[in-house]
């Protein structure tokens, strides 16, 4: 994603280890950041939901808890959609300034890089970024299939996670970090 934001069309050099394992550990922290609201919400109710399952001693779908679980997990679908594009602008700034992990958490700059970029431009690459990223993973998922059926799911299961993955997550980061550029070079 650092190469990527500045502007570069060739492929970057895998010498750099040691920095490429720090930069994913900063990666790690800051989706964890991002992640830690709704856990805050998901991780209580989700015992609550069990605590009172099990102490009922009923199945859950027959409880008024599985409607709970289903607002729950419309709520962590909804904080989800929300708050991916976020996270993918705010990396991407992360990168463009150095891997300095603070600054992706500057709200004012990220929010001016959406608003440059349009909401509308802004919403139409989140959607075709989603159907792009559903179309590899039915690849993948078809290439674990596909092995499955020969009863080589663990070489499907190999392939899809060594070919498959990497591309759609090559994808995904080089398209966020193409959106932030085309953004964050607009002079308000």
């Amino acid at each position: 994603m650092e190469f990527s934001t500045t502007n570069n069309n060739i492929l970057p050099k895998l010498n750099r280890w040691k920095d490429l394992f720090v930069n994913g550990l900063k990666v790690i922290v800051v989706t964890l950041v991002y992640v830690i609201p709704i856990l805050i919400i998901v991780v209580p109710l989700s015992m609550i939901i069990a605590i009172t399952s099990i102490s009922s001693g009923t199945n859950l779908a027959d409880t008024n808890m599985f409607k709970t679980f289903g607002l729950v997990s419309i709520i962590v679908g909804l904080y989800m959609v929300i708050i991916y594009p976020i996270l993918f602008m705010s990396l991407a700034n992360m990168a463009k300034n150095g891997n300095n992990i603070d600054k992706s958490f500057k709200f004012n700059v990220i929010k001016n890089t959406i608003s440059n970029v349009g909401l509308g431009n802004f919403v139409i690459w989140y959607i075709f970024t989603g159907l792009i990223f559903v179309f590899l993973f039915i690849v993948g998922l078809g290439l674990s299939s596909i092995f499955n059926l020969v009863h080589f799911k663990f070489i499907g299961d190999l392939l899809a996670s060594l070919t498959v993955t990497p591309f759609a997550m090559i994808f995904l980061y080089r398209s966020a970090s193409l959106i932030y550029l085309n953004g964050s070079q607009v002079k308000t």
